[in-house]
């Protein structure tokens, strides 16, 4: 059986053929041409990236007696054909965890000594050179310091910081990133096309490119698994589903949307379907987590983003860039506890639920009812305009008409009194340091508009003739917000009762009787101790 895996078929023959790395790919193709080639060269990054094949495009290059003009070796010449068959004598590749002795590293260092057979130069290429021991190290450290005119060493690693620094002072160093996963979606397309592999939908490579963590060779291996599951024919969803645990495009972006959403049970219904089937937890957060940064990306046109027939049937009208923050960011640090806990699958529906009804965490459920109760028990007759309790029935107005968004004023407060002047209605108001999520989802233009055209209502005034704005104030000034005025109120009243029942004669006798002094008193409900 002669086939050969993608990996190795696939291995870039020329510089022009190497993906991501152009500022590498240029400064070496420049040595090359210019004849200005360093001693030794170390090339490092992450697995599957292209380290181990720049190497060997060096190397060839160097061995190659007839280099083109634009720096690629020729694939014709003896050093050519020798480097491919393997069989130079005058290049030494070796894996630096299996060969990492001092005995190695002399014998290596004795026979580069030699003058090459054919060609300028001896190469040595060493992977993983961080393995070789430190003996090793100082066998190989003379002759790199000071090689013969014909040696030239290529090193790579995936751990640079274990390497002495006396031998990375000595290397040019070239630092190799992971592949975005833009440059794997074009580098899987290209594939695609060059060998006739059909992909049902955009989706299936998408998710491939996310799969293969920035890494060529993974995604190779990964397409390669899928081809054999297919059959060489169409790789579909199903296909990407059974074999590596992900949900169909279409199942996570209605998922996504009923999360924006904040409906519970759609959420959690198709959760309990997904998992049903191939669950993987870490593909399915990595994949969540993927999602909620596009649609982040793309929450202007949300009407592309998500299913047209779904997208009609729920409200995100008031959905602002600092809640998808919230939310992006929620799920990206709560996934790591999710994926090591006994129950992955119980813990990843706990996040769901907690994201689908952050508005009860974000927006303090138990302060709106709270403030509501403290004006719906108010007695006195509506104040002039310019006072606070005016603002307090608006509050309870804009509660019942714009519900959770509402809540956000909450976390502010006035900053001075509402007046009237030529110019219309001025409100000022205010937000602490702490709540800048709040502050961003007010200051949103579509979230201005909507509270302008509430506060045109109440006060019965033209919109166009209403001034609102908003500012952030330090902490140390003071500056409370209506919900930390409120508790400041509770608690008051709490302080009170529990003064008031620690003076009371009975307790006091209590006390005296039992030589015991009461130093907890619980107040319930802030009426009831």
């Amino acid at each position: 059986m002669n086939y050969q895996v993608l990996a190795r078929r696939l291995r870039p023959t020329t510089f022009a053929e190497i993906y991501g790395h152009a500022p590498i790919v240029h400064a070496i193709r420049n040595s090359l041409i210019n004849k200005v080639v360093g001693h030794a060269y170390l090339f490092t990054g992450t697995r599957g990236i292209g380290k181990t094949t720049m190497a060997r495009l060096l190397a060839k290059a160097l061995r190659c007696s007839s280099l083109s003009k634009d720096g690629n070796p020729c694939h014709a010449c003896q050093g050519c054909l020798d480097f491919d068959s393997g069989s130079s004598i005058d290049v030494y590749e070796i894996d630096g965890a299996s060969n990492n002795s001092v005995d190695n590293i002399r014998e290596l260092v004795t026979n580069v000594h030699y003058l090459p057979t054919f060609g300028e130069f001896k190469i040595i290429i060493i992977d993983e050179v961080h393995m070789l021991s430190a003996s090793a190290f100082n066998a190989l450290l003379k002759t790199l310091e000071e090689p013969p005119q014909h040696v030239k060493f290529i090193f790579a690693t995936t751990e640079p910081d274990k390497l002495l620094g006396t031998v990375v002072s000595r290397c040019q160093r070239f630092d190799f990133r992971p592949a975005s996963k833009s440059e794997l979606v074009s580098f899987l397309a290209n594939i695609g096309r060059q060998e006739n592999i059909p992909f049902e939908n955009d989706f299936v490579i998408e998710q491939l490119a996310e799969q293969g963590r920035g890494s060529y060779r993974d995604t190779l291996s990964i397409l390669e698994q899928l081809m054999t599951l297919s059959g060489n024919h169409q790789i579909s969803e199903d296909i990407l589903v059974n074999a590596l645990g992900v949900a169909r495009g279409s199942v996570l972006k209605e998922l996504l949307l009923y999360l924006f959403a904040g409906n519970t049970h759609e959420v959690v219904e198709l959760y309990r379907k997904i998992i049903l089937e191939n669950f993987n937890p870490k593909n399915f957060m990595a994949t969540i987590s993927a999602l909620i940064f596009s649609a982040i990306e793309k929450m202007d046109d949300f009407q592309t983003f998500f299913p047209s027939e779904k997208i009609k049937q729920v409200d995100l009208y008031d959905l602002s860039f600092a809640e998808l923050a919230w939310i992006y960011e929620v799920v990206v640090k709560d996934s790591e506890w999710a994926i090591r806990s006994f129950a992955p699958e119980k813990s990843i529906e706990v996040i769901l639920r907690k994201v689908t009804r952050r508005r009860e965490i974000l927006f303090n459920k138990d302060q709106i009812n709270t403030t509501q109760q403290k004006i719906q028990k108010a007695t006195t007759p509506p104040a002039p305009i310019s006072s606070k309790p005016t603002w307090e029935q608006f509050l309870l107005f804009a509660q019942t008409k714009m519900g959770a968004l509402a809540t956000n004023l909450l976390e502010g407060n006035l900053t001075k009194p509402i007046s009237i002047a030529s110019n219309g209605i001025n409100i000022h108001y205010g937000f602490t340091e702490d709540s800048k999520v709040f502050f961003e989802h007010f200051t949103a233009p579509e979230t201005m508009g909507k509270f302008k055209d509430l506060i045109s209502e109440f006060f019965n005034i033209s919109r166009e003739n209403v001034n609102l704005s908003a500012v952030m104030i330090s902490d140390a000034m003071g500056f409370k917000s209506i919900a930390q005025e409120h508790e400041h109120i509770i608690q008051t009243e709490k302080d009170n009762k529990k003064q008031e029942f620690l003076q009371n004669p009975m307790v006091k006798e209590f006390e005296k009787i039992f030589n015991k002094k009461i130093d907890k008193v619980q107040i319930i409900d802030g009426d009831k101790k």
